[in-house]
């Protein structure tokens, strides 16, 4: 959802549509909060009531693949037993140690099976925070 504005809390519930509408090719349905700081990337979860944001550092990177490997991520840890702010933490923190490793080894695929560790316990946390 990269590149389209949300200022606003309808604009975060639109912006949350147009994903689940559109989640074929997430590099072209990307959005960013109003008020994210440069250099960095947000990550929303939102549900019927409820809504939280994590922030990492931007990495120079976008390779195939990380949002199917985050929803796998996420999706697991609410399956494990995680509320939505732990797994949406995790599940942050989880990709961003992939996708540090991939950017540190100049590849273009994810370094997955050399950050399966990370993918368990990341040694780096992201928390959630609500943002509604």
């Amino acid at each position: 959802m990269r590149g389209q504005g949300i200022h606003n809390r309808s604009n975060v519930e639109g912006g949350a549509n147009a994903a689940g509408a559109r989640a074929v090719d997430h590099r072209r349905h990307q959005r960013e909060l109003s008020d994210t700081p440069a250099g960095e990337i947000e990550t929303l979860a939102i549900e019927r009531t409820n809504a939280w944001r994590v922030r990492t550092p931007r990495l120079p990177i976008s390779p195939s693949g990380t949002g199917d490997l985050f929803a796998s991520l996420l999706v697991a840890a609410r399956v494990g037993g995680s509320d939505t702010p732990a797994a949406l933490s995790h599940a942050a923190s989880a990709i961003y140690a992939v996708l540090e490793r991939t950017a540190a080894a100049g590849t273009e695929e994810m370094r997955i099976v050399e950050s399966a560790e990370q993918l368990v316990r990341p040694t780096r946390r992201f928390e959630a925070i609500a943002v509604r």
